[in-house]
């Protein structure tokens, strides 16, 4: 018994691991939405944008009074810990889970109010202070699109050198004639690096659509 912890919500009561940082809505989720076997944490650009959320609400809680300095102080420190992946094995519900994102919000918020308790010595509740006037509606989307904004500088990079491939390709084929193709039959000939060089524009093409795509954000 010294290994667990007890907690309680209008379900019933749940036996926890005591140094679980997560809460009750946190093993539901764990109980209901085994899927994938994939935890949220392996996705840290997902876990980053959550935090960053989290972290701003807190701030814009703390500006119009509903959060006291010390309170929002506790959520940043925390937040800003779990960026760095100190807590991932306590962000344990399944990235394929269910409930529409409410336990992937529920678990980021309990872990989150549990670190900033433990480190501030002042209570911080899950949805009372952490949630505050977020709904997860809101908040998963969010994080969602600020993940793939992180994650496009990656993509862009191979993108590009995708598109440097396909340029080296029509350079090596210039000469090269080959069958153009349309509907399903054989046409104009064209060369085989005049084939490389559409794939290269295409992929060009989406590498400026993206870059201006994110310049918007």
């Amino acid at each position: 018994m010294e290994n667990i912890r007890i907690e309680k919500d209008d379900l019933g009561q749940l036996e926890l691991p005591a140094e679980a940082l997560y809460g009750i809505n946190t093993a539901r989720s764990l109980q209901n939405f085994f899927l994938s076997g994939r935890p949220i944490a392996t996705c840290p650009d997902f876990i980053h944008s959550l935090a960053a959320i989290k972290e701003a609400a807190a701030r814009a809680n703390c500006e119009i009074g509903e959060l006291t300095a010390e309170q929002a102080d506790a959520i940043y420190t925390a937040c800003e810990e779990i960026k760095t992946g100190k807590y991932d094995h306590h962000l344990v519900v399944d990235m394929l889970e269910g409930s529409g994102g409410t336990s992937t919000n529920m678990n980021i918020n309990e872990v989150i109010a549990n670190v900033a308790t433990k480190a501030s010595g002042s209570f911080i509740h899950p949805n009372d202070h952490v949630n505050m006037g977020q709904s997860t509606n809101d908040v998963v989307p969010t994080a969602m699109k600020l993940a793939v904004y992180r994650l496009m500088a990656g993509a862009l990079w191979a993108l590009t050198q995708l598109a440097e491939a396909f340029s080296t390709k029509r350079e090596e084929y210039k000469y090269l004639l080959r069958l153009g193709r349309t509907c399903l039959q054989d046409a104009q000939p064209m060369s085989l690096g005049q084939a490389f060089g559409g794939y290269e524009s295409v992929i060009r093409r989406h590498i400026e659509q993206s870059n201006q795509f994110a310049s918007n954000y």
